[in-house]
């Protein structure tokens, strides 16, 4: 374990969010770090060496899937997804194709997306087909419970399908370019987002039992960056460029602003779900990766985890002001921190770590969340 003056002068000159232990030969790792009410324990490093894309958990929590590109002479760039069990964190099985996007609710059905769109359901024990989706487009998402699915069909619509049978619900009439859809704790609410003819960032809010619209709000945001409902799904939070953020301006030859670019200032906004309106809008970070975007609540609302690709953070809901911050780490595991995605019960989050380019060992590191 590490000493405590160890691990103050790791707080201290790194302000890292997550601190990690010697590595033990029994292969079990622990290494906390308290937040306010908030304390998180690394409980698991999995050595890995395909690249990890995105993480898709069960709404029980007790499996997970993997979205991966190898990288290896013989398969290079193939897609593969792998489905773990959670509880003892060893694979279960390997489908060689396709993506994963989500998960039923016991984890025994993979929903899975061809590159041609078709929705095909699999169980996760025989790695059988069970059932062929169609009639999807593009931007398919599956509910947290994993017994919905909604996706922007040919006519351009967003349609609400049930995944156990392949009914259609509803179709929601959600004009314009883009139609990411995200939804509620609670898979009773379907938030979307596009851009309209004016490329004016546009999220609606619906209700997924009737495809009512609940609201509208306008101007402020990347329509491809995430949202996020909070716990009581009364407000949602999303995040844009700052509007005083000026371009970075060229500089002379020779002359350049590093290896990271021009950075970008972003802001956070709080809107009501009912109304449209905004509760509140916060200044937020400058970082050289796109989009910084909120990923999940913490605390019962009060704090929330942002991210880019490599980078991670908690803030203040309240007032944007930055807690604790993953954009440096120790050096024990090498490369950097690509990939972050929280359980729906907030109880755990899964990273990973390195390059994923199949020459280095990478890293898939499990957190558990104890607010």
């Amino acid at each position: 374990m590490l000493r405590t003056k160890k691990l103050h002068a790791y707080v201290v000159a790194f302000q890292a969010f997550l601190l990690f232990s010697n590595r033990l030969e029994s292969a079990s790792y622990a290494a906390s770090l308290a937040l306010p009410s908030v304390k998180l324990k690394l409980v698991r490093e999995i050595p890995h060496r395909d690249n990890i894309e995105s993480f898709v958990f069960s709404f029980e929590g007790n499996v997970v899937a993997t979205n991966e590109t190898r990288y290896n002479k013989s398969n290079y760039g193939q897609c593969v997804i792998n489905v773990w069990n959670a509880k003892a964190w060893t694979l279960q099985r390997t489908f060689s194709f396709g993506e994963a996007l989500g998960l039923s609710s016991d984890g025994r059905a993979l929903i899975t997306k061809t590159d041609n769109n078709a929705v095909l359901l699999f169980d996760t024990k025989t790695g059988k087909l069970k059932r062929a989706l169609k009639g999807f487009r593009q931007n398919v998402v599956v509910s947290p419970n994993g017994r919905l699915m909604a996706g922007k069909t040919r006519s351009g619509a967003v349609g609400i399908w049930n995944t156990s049978t392949g009914k259609r619900l509803t179709s929601i009439r959600a004009n314009g370019l883009g139609n990411f859809n995200y939804f509620s704790p609670d898979n009773k609410l379907l938030a979307n987002t596009n851009f309209d003819a004016n490329a004016t960032n546009v999220t609606k809010v619906f209700k997924v039992a009737t495809g009512k619209l609940i609201s509208s709000t306008r101007g402020f945001g990347d329509a491809s960056a995430p949202i996020v409902f909070s716990p009581d799904k009364r407000t949602f939070l999303s995040a844009g460029t700052d509007p005083n953020w000026k371009c970075c301006p060229e500089l002379p030859q020779g002359q350049s602003y590093g290896d990271g670019g021009c950075p970008v200032d972003y802001a956070f906004k709080l809107w009501d779900v009912d109304t449209g309106k905004l509760v509140k809008a916060v200044k937020g970070a400058r970082t050289f990766s796109d989009p910084y975007a909120p990923r999940a609540f913490l605390q019962h609302g009060k704090q929330a985890i942002y991210s880019t690709e490599y980078q991670f953070d908690v803030r203040s809901v309240t007032n944007g002001k930055l807690l604790y911050s993953g954009l440096e780490r120790s050096s024990e595991i090498p490369g950097p921190r690509q990939r972050q995605a929280i359980s729906p019960d907030g109880s755990l989050m899964l990273e990973f770590v390195g390059f994923g380019d199949s020459k280095t060992l990478s890293t898939l590191c499990v957190w558990k969340i104890q607010q």
